[in-house]
């Protein structure tokens, strides 16, 4: 791939609502070992603040104001901004460590369209929690059947440790915009349909925070929770509805229906979950 006039990575992070820990996430993409001019940030969020929109311009970095709920809509509205051949994600409340942008850089070089690092999950305090990771290297169609055999991994959890070529996401656009919150699962499951060769790499280059924290959410009733809960359990049934209709016929249906299977499981362990499921679902 070619980047003699404009960067080989482009960084997309998005931030909805939430403020706290997002030029945390910045900084993180900024101090890379990758040499700057190969990589750009590009940040998406649903709202202005002075101190953090006067620090990005300080930093160099473009900013894209977005109204879209759907965070595939919203991921959209970069990708329209970005310049690069491949694209990292990081999502405002995560990091990347040093090295990540240089191992992105090299693997993409090495025939990678799609790309998944391992990750250190952190608490809110940023005590390390635990760490995951396989390794995979999947460039054909027995290859891709087999790393199926790791979904009970989690191949496809955290888009912040996910690259892929722009190429592929321009390609798959409309549908893109339709993800309301699953993401990762719908990269993933594109990596394995379009991408040439996908890597799966042990390597902890991400930093992965498990918050409590739920943007939007009212926390002074249980009901008020349930309900919340109930709508991301929604979204996640649509956005696998997605993925199976997008996959339907191919070898990789098998995963979108692993992740719908899952999304109704989450759901009816819900309290008061409404009877919208049924045995003979699974």
């Amino acid at each position: 791939m070619s980047h003699k006039s404009s960067p080989y990575v482009s960084v997309i992070i998005t931030a909805y609502n939430r403020k706290k820990y997002l030029l945390s996430a910045v900084m993180s993409a900024l101090n890379q070992t990758l040499s700057r001019h190969l990589y750009e940030v590009i940040v998406v969020k649903n709202y202005e603040d002075y101190h953090i929109d006067s620090k990005l311009k300080e930093w160099g970095i473009t900013s894209v104001l977005s109204t879209e709920k759907r965070l595939g809509a919203m991921f959209s509205d970069g990708l329209e901004t970005a310049s690069g051949n491949v694209i990292s994600l990081l999502d405002d409340d995560d990091e990347f460590v040093p090295e990540k942008l240089q191992v992105v850089y090299q693997e993409f070089e090495d025939g990678a369209e799609y790309y998944h690092n391992g990750r250190v999950v952190i608490n809110e305090k940023g005590t390390e929690v635990r760490r995951n990771g396989i390794s995979v290297r999947a460039c054909n169609e027995e290859e891709k059947a087999a790393y199926l055999n790791y979904l009970d991994k989690g191949p496809w959890v955290n888009d912040s440790s996910m690259s892929i070529t722009r190429s592929i996401l321009v390609k798959e656009l409309s549908t893109l915009r339709e993800v309301s919150i699953a993401l990762d699962g719908f990269l993933f499951l594109l990596g394995l349909m379009r991408a040439k060769c996908m890597v799966d790499d042990p390597r902890p280059l991400t930093v992965y925070r498990t918050s409590s924290y739920h943007v939007g959410t009212d926390l002074s009733s249980w009901r008020t929770y349930l309900e919340a809960q109930r709508a991301v359990a929604e979204r996640n049934l649509h956005d696998d509805e997605v993925m199976l209709r997008m996959s339907k016929g191919t070898p990789y249906q098998v995963f979108a229906e692993y992740a719908m299977s899952w999304a109704k499981l989450n759901y009816l362990a819900l309290p008061d979950a409404r009877p919208a499921f049924y045995i003979k679902d699974f």
